[in-house]
This record gives structure tokens, C-alpha cells and sequence, in this order.
């Protein structure tokens, strides 16, 4: 009996090790963009995404972003394959909240008298909108404050007692949306 030796007959690729990071990993409805960051090994070279959004969302993209519409729990799965069709995979849960705190409530009256009550122009929830621009107008018309982003804390300044206008303009996801209404200082 003859024997044989073959060489390199039998080739070992090593696999790819999935990976990725989402921020952020929590969300509400009003803001829900989230970015997907791979940190799978180098030896992969293709990426298949799937969002577990009910419209079966993918993206081959590396590094994508993706903005959910509906408050949910999603299962977020990253496949990742080398050039020798060796894959890994790994999931890991969006959690989307819905936008219950993010109406705009807007007082028709404050009475910056210095004590305490009532003294500033407050729009409640306004701190969930990153982008925000007040305008205070007199009745003629004039404006007498603006600001941008506004911050809650506007105290009529020297303004006297009377009605004023406002004008608030904000973003809602990519939408810009305007706010605008009257306004009596008391002191």
C-alpha cells in the first residue's frame, strides 16, 4: 500500500465576530433617529441590517441610521460575512417610547413680581425640542424680545402690564412647526 500526503488541502478561514452599538438605545416617537455603529471584526466585508420594523426594514449600509414611526420593542440583527463566506450574526432591542411628553403647554399670563410665582414665561415641555425661537411682540407690533433657542426664561424685562404676541417656532422630528398667541404681564 502506497501512502499520499497532500498539502494545504484543507483551508481555515477565521470567522467574523458581530458587533454594533445603537445611539441612543432608547428613544420617543418625537426623536426616534437612530445610529448604527458596526464594530464587527475587520475581516468583514458585507453587512445585512434588519430593523424588525413592521415594513421588514434593511440596510446593507455599514454604518446607517434609521428612524422608527411607531412607539415599539424592536429586535435590531446585524449579519456580518468575510470574502470567504464565513458569517456571524448578532441582535440586540430598540426601545421606542411614545411622545406623551412633548405637548407644548403655553400660560396666557405671568406676573413677574419677584415673588417666585408665576415670574417667567414658561412653556411647559419645551425642553424636548432641541431647536426652538421665540419672538415677543408689543401691540403695534414691535418686537421687544427674541431668542433662539429660547430657554424658558424670559421675565418681560422692563415691558409694562398689557398684552403682548408671541411667536414660537420649533422642530418636531424634521418638521418645523409655529406656536404663536397672546400674552398679559401683570406685575
Amino acid at each position: 500500500m502506497q501512502k499520499y500526503q497532500v498539502n494545504n488541502l484543507i483551508v481555515v478561514h477565521p470567522g467574523p465576530v458581530a458587533s454594533f452599538t445603537a445611539t441612543p438605545d432608547s428613544t420617543s416617537t418625537a426623536d426616534s433617529i437612530i445610529t448604527f455603529t458596526n464594530h464587527s471584526s475587520s475581516i468583514s466585508t458585507s453587512y445585512w441590517w434588519s430593523f424588525g420594523d413592521p415594513n421588514n426594514s434593511t440596510s446593507t449600509v455599514q454604518d446607517p441610521t434609521f428612524m422608527y414611526d411607531e412607539p415599539g420593542i424592536y429586535p435590531v440583527w446585524l449579519y456580518v460575512t468575510t470574502p470567504f463566506g464565513c458569517k456571524d450574526s448578532i441582535s440586540d432591542t430598540i426601545i421606542v417610547v411614545q411622545e406623551i411628553d412633548y405637548l407644548l403647554t403655553v400660560p396666557n399670563i405671568i406676573t413677574p413680581n419677584g415673588d417666585g410665582k408665576n415670574d417667567l414665561f414658561k412653556i411647559t415641555n419645551l425642553e424636548n425640542f432641541a431647536q426652538s425661537e421665540l419672538a415677543i411682540y408689543n401691540r403695534w407690533g414691535k418686537k421687544i424680545f427674541e431668542a433662539s433657542p429660547y430657554r424658558n426664561n424670559w421675565d418681560g424685562e422692563s415691558a409694562p402690564d398689557g398684552v403682548y404676541f408671541f411667536v414660537l417656532r420649533y422642530k418636531k422630528k424634521k418638521t418645523e412647526l409655529k406656536l404663536d398667541g397672546s400674552l398679559t404681564i401683570m406685575r
